[in-house]
């Protein structure tokens, strides 16, 4: 993970999780645990709802399709006030809307600046039907390139001057620890 140049410490650096969310889209895995990938969505939003109240409220209760609780403790409860930063990825309209509603950031995937381009206009338009709570604060961007999994100097300027926050990057397909380590200094050194 790269961290934008001069982006200081947020109010998610309280605490260290950042928590990936996404409803996946394979048809096999939805299987493979009893979803309908027609449901992903929906259940997906709802298990976020219930996790806020599980980590806010002194007597948590959620009543609703996927999930019905109430006089449980959920303890340790944490760090940070409203819980773990929620990162929200996806492609799709619907994935866009989620983000902005109910997401701290958004974590996407592409193969370049262009790609981040796209999916950014996905959010603008998903910034103009449905109204972003204030209490999340800005919509961070999270980006990870992919095919190629090198990033230039050039691509990183790019990134950084589109927004992005985070560049993740993934060494695949290295395995040799010493390879792993050379890709992300390699990456580190773009950001001085």
């Amino acid at each position: 993970m790269v961290r934008r140049r001069g982006s200081a410490a947020g109010p998610g650096d309280e605490g260290r999780l950042l928590l990936g969310v996404a409803p996946g889209y394979l048809e096999p895995e939805m299987a493979a645990v009893g979803v309908r990938l027609s449901e992903r969505g929906g259940r997906t939003d709802e298990y976020l709802d219930a996790m806020r109240q599980l980590w806010n409220e002194p007597q948590p209760a959620f009543h609703g399709r996927y999930a019905n609780f109430e006089r449980v403790d959920a303890y340790p409860r944490p760090v940070r006030p409203d819980g773990p930063r929620i990162m929200i990825g996806g492609h799709s309209p619907a994935a866009y809307r989620r983000a902005v509603l109910k997401g701290h950031g958004w974590i996407g995937n592409g193969s370049s600046p262009e790609d981040l381009e796209t999916h950014l206009e996905g959010l603008r338009k998903a910034a103009a039907e449905v109204s972003r709570p204030a209490q999340l604060g800005r919509l961070e961007i999270n980006f990870m390139q992919i095919n190629p999994v090198e990033v230039d100097a050039d691509s990183a300027r790019r990134y950084a001057e589109l927004g992005v926050d985070r560049l993740l990057v993934y060494p695949l397909p290295l395995e040799d620890p010493a390879e792993v380590s050379a890709f992300l200094q390699r990456h580190a050194d773009l950001t001085r």
